[in-house]
C-alpha cells in the first residue's frame, strides 16, 4: 500500500498546486494540462483539451463497457498566490 499511497499523494499535490483561478486563462490552461497528464499517466491515453473560451475542458474517452461519466471542474476559484498562505499539506 505504501507505493500506491505515495503515488496518490504525489498526484494530489500536483492537482492542488496547479493554481487555477476561474478568471485566469493561462493558469486554467496549465491546470487542464496537469489533469490531462494525470489521466494519460494512469489511463494510458491522452485526453483532448477543448477550449470553449471559458477555459479548457478535459475530454477523455476510454471505450468499452460499462460506461462511466465523471463531471467536475479544475479551477480552484482561489486567487493566484493562495498557496503561499495555504500550502499543500497531508
Amino acid at each position: 500500500m505504501g507505493d500506491v499511497l505515495e503515488t496518490m499523494i504525489v498526484d494530489l499535490r500536483q492537482l492542488v498546486e496547479a493554481e487555477s483561478p476561474s478568471s485566469d486563462p493561462q493558469l486554467l490552461a496549465r491546470s487542464a494540462e496537469v489533469v490531462a497528464d494525470l489521466i494519460e499517466r494512469h489511463l494510458g491515453t491522452r485526453p483532448t483539451l477543448i477550449d470553449e473560451g471559458a477555459g479548457p475542458h478535459v475530454h477523455w474517452t476510454g471505450g468499452g463497457d460499462p460506461k462511466v461519466l465523471i463531471l467536475g471542474h479544475h479551477d480552484t476559484v482561489f486567487p493566484a498566490g493562495t498557496l503561499d498562505q495555504r500550502p499543500f499539506n497531508v
